[in-house]
């Protein structure tokens, strides 16, 4: 033990020196001075970053009044992320790995796409989880790598207030209320069609204040429900259950987004309708949506169809079946799916039943049995079958060859030069003989055609 003295000696100074270093370093660190060198490297990249505060964590960074938006010279753009607090954390080994890839990014110049930096640094860092306070509210991420082959995510958030977001210059409308969000995705790197998750919004007391359309101002808008949801598998992110409907607007999005592994890349397909209250519908015709436009349903809804980048969408009039009409008041109007009293065309067994009677209106129509068919009667049908085909194909046989006689009648009359008999148009004709016999190979058998079709049509009204 005395051995170990001057040991646990050595150890105990060396420990007490590197934490006291460690604190000296931590405290006289120049932080302000890192938070101009992310400032700028985030300007070069024409992002905009400040932050009042930003002082590291026991493994990671926090930061007070933080600001990130689109770099502008006027300064009129609005921010994209605004947090009154954001920690930010990860594991030691994760924070070290973090820093060589930075640098071993920085010195290859940079990295191809920003699609690539995050699955970079997502692979180094392999788990982030951020915690803040923004817009009335708390934010809970989670980022996690998984195998280097995709990205979990996984959102939870408060009622965030609506209000305190600033909208992007040219938008029209204030929103106010509360959004809650929930999210767990995995995403994919290389395989869209290997993603799949879940997105949830659900919006309370949601309004909506200044919204125009053609120039003229649309009152103050109330929406009783607001929510959207995706579920996103195989490639596709389907929109399910999303509709806001409120006392002056109301709206449905169905369909789906194409995922793309570049996720500004994916494009849409989507069906979307709307319909205003019906005493402001004339503020629709302004912008040229009438009553009688051929994407407007019979219940007031206009439909759409969405295509186009997400970054770039495009909707485009999706044309619906409308009630009853006659066309100039001649025949009858089409038919569509839409109508109540849609018809439906009778099929030849309900058209034969018609012609035999019809039942009283008081008098209950009951459904009608029939036996099933043996095998006998099955290889009966089939031979009358057979022996009708034999039948036609022996009198196509007779035709033919009266046919071509005729035709040789008429070559051998040609050769012989007869008399022909000219018309007024100019064109001959021979006037045929007296003694000449010859069938009409256009003339039918009138009884063997009625005949054929009796037979066939017992036979189909046995099967």
């Amino acid at each position: 033990m005395e051995r170990l003295k001057p040991l646990m000696r050595y150890l105990g100074y060396s420990a007490w020196f590197s934490l006291m270093l460690s604190v000296f370093l931590w405290v006289t660190f120049p932080w302000a001075k890192v938070a101009d060198k992310v400032t700028v490297a985030a300007a070069d990249n024409n992002i905009s970053f400040s932050a009042k505060k930003l002082r590291p964590s026991v493994v990671g960074a926090r930061a007070k009044g933080l600001l990130v938006g689109p770099l502008a010279k006027d300064g009129a753009s609005s921010p994209w992320l605004q947090a009154e607090k954001l920690a930010v954390k990860s594991s030691i080994g994760g924070a070290l790995a973090g820093v060589l890839a930075v640098r071993k990014i920085s010195a290859e110049g940079g990295a191809a796409s920003q699609r690539e930096l995050l699955h970079r640094l997502m692979s180094a860092l392999g788990e982030i989880n951020v915690d803040g306070e923004m817009y009335g509210g708390e934010v809970e991420v989670g980022l996690s790598d998984q195998d280097k082959e995709a990205m979990r995510l996984a959102l939870t958030t408060g009622r965030l207030d609506l209000s305190a977001y600033p909208l992007p210059a040219g938008l029209s409308g204030a929103p106010k209320g509360r959004l809650q969000a929930d999210a767990d995705v995995l995403w994919h790197w290389e395989d869209s069609k290997k993603t799949s998750g879940s997105v949830d919004m659900r919006f309370t007391d949601l309004q909506l204040e200044g919204i125009k359309i053609a120039g003229m101002g649309l009152p103050a808008m109330t929406f009783d429900r607001a929510e959207a949801h995706l579920k996103m598998a195989k490639g596709r992110a389907e929109f399910r259950n999303t509709a806001f409907e409120g006392d002056v607007f109301d709206l449905e999005v169905e369909g789906f987004i194409n995922l793309k592994t570049n996720l500004l890349a994916s494009t849409l397909s989507l069906r979307v309708k709307f319909k205003v209250r019906e005493d402001l519908e004339g503020l629709l015709s302004v912008g040229g949506l009438k009553k009688d436009s051929k994407h407007r349903d019979k219940d007031g809804w206009f439909h759409y169809q969405g295509q186009g980048r997400v970054t770039k969408p495009r909707f485009t009039e999706r044309r619906v079946a409308r009630s009853n009409k006659r066309r100039g008041g001649k025949g009858k109007g089409k038919v569509t799916p839409d109508d109540e009293d849609a018809s439906v065309k009778p099929s030849r067994s309900s058209r034969r039943s018609t012609k035999r009677g019809s039942l009283d209106e008081d008098e209950e129509e009951e459904p009608i049995s029939r036996d099933p068919m043996s095998d006998e009667r099955r290889q009966e049908i089939e031979e009358q079958r057979a022996s009708l085909r034999e039948e036609r194909l022996k009198r196509r046989e007779e035709r033919r060859a009266k046919r071509e006689e005729l035709m040789e009648k008429r070559r051998e009359a040609r050769e012989d030069g007869e008399e022909l008999e000219p018309l007024d148009n100019g064109r001959v004709i021979r006037r045929p003989s007296l003694t000449e016999d010859f069938d009409r190979t256009n003339d039918l058998d009138e009884e063997i055609l009625i005949e054929d079709e009796e037979v066939e049509e017992d036979i189909e009204y046995e099967e």
